[in-house]
């Protein structure tokens, strides 16, 4: 565990396969393993997805969202402030979005109208963008919860607090309305954006 001190996070890093392949399990092994019998390997069944998800990027509802839906599989997004853009004004600038060349590749200006939305709402209610964000992606029944990557406290007290805010149709479709297509993005290992055909 990392060291703390009482202004610190402790941030734990995870790295993310771009896939799982071939995933199978054994029902038919005694305790030890020593004796299987491999007629009783089957597929695995998912449990969750880890998509990319956001207000900026929702690509996902296109399949696979439906598809867990139907599955009856959880969702854990990622990057669901976008990097960042969905907790400030589109034009405030920080050491990261402005050394952030991938971050520029993803979210353009068509972006900027959700941006807006987000704050407007959030100055409506009194909290923060970030709060509308996450409540805006706790909304959604597929998802279980969001991968936050908190650097600081603030991080994490917004991050609770979004788990109570209820945000009414008409608040999500504001949000919503503004959106606009992006090209479907994998991740390669050196986290360059890879259109998916």
């Amino acid at each position: 565990m990392p060291s703390t001190t009482s202004n610190a996070v402790p941030i734990r890093l995870a790295f993310l396969s771009d896939a799982i392949t071939d995933m199978t399990v054994s029902s038919g092994c005694n305790s030890q393993g020593s004796q299987c019998d491999d007629s009783s390997r089957q597929p695995a069944r998912a449990i969750y997805s880890l998509p990319r998800y956001n207000l900026l990027y929702r690509e996902e509802e296109r399949e696979m969202l439906p598809f867990c839906a139907d599955q009856g599989i959880g969702s854990i997004p990622w990057r669901p402030l976008a990097r960042g853009r969905l907790t400030r004004p589109w034009t405030e600038q920080t050491n990261r979005s402005e050394s952030d060349e991938f971050g520029r590749t993803i979210y353009t200006e068509d972006d900027r109208p959700i941006v807006e939305a987000v704050i407007d709402l959030a100055d409506k209610r009194g909290v923060t963008p970030a709060q509308i964000a996450l409540a805006w992606l706790l909304s959604k029944p597929v998802v279980s919860s969001p991968i936050v990557g908190a650097t600081k406290e603030h991080h994490l007290a917004d991050a609770v607090a979004a788990v109570d805010l209820r945000l009414d149709d008409a608040e999500i479709e504001l949000l919503e309305e503004g959106y606009q297509p992006h090209p479907v993005l994998g991740i390669d290992i050196g986290c360059r954006p890879r259109p998916t055909r």
